[in-house]
């Protein structure tokens, strides 16, 4: 959840469902570019969709009841399938335990300036 909390405290969140899907698919398939020997994008995105949604019904406190770390696993193993891939039980309790002891802040979007520069600089890197 390191890196999603770095995405998601640098840049705000799209206000469009459409650009909320683009970017976990972004940030999915740079991560599993990041972690060849890891998970694969699919695996990835769903993983995000995973913890994005955790981190909303932990800290939502109009919503349902929090979910349970079992319910949470459970989730996950159906949303990737039961994929060889899926990140061991292990993994996914320190996720909860992480999620649940810390919410996952949104960026704010007066900080938009920098993270532009940063896209900017990379991408000048690159050419």
């Amino acid at each position: 959840d390191g890196p999603i909390r770095n995405l998601s405290t640098r840049v705000p969140p799209p206000l469009e469902v459409e650009n909320i899907q683009r970017l976990f698919i972004a940030f999915a398939r740079e991560f599993a570019n990041q972690n060849k020997d890891g998970i694969g994008p699919q695996i990835a995105y769903n993983l995000v969709v995973a913890i994005f949604r955790l981190n909303v019904n932990l800290h939502n406190v109009q919503g349902p009841e929090p979910m349970s770390k079992q319910s949470f696993m459970l989730m996950v193993r159906e949303l990737v399938n039961n994929s060889s891939q899926t990140p061991a039980p292990s993994v996914l309790e320190e996720i909860y335990t992480r999620v649940k002891s810390e919410e996952i802040q949104m960026g704010k979007r007066d900080g938009m300036q920098e993270v532009l520069s940063d896209l900017v600089s990379a991408a000048t890197l690159k050419v």
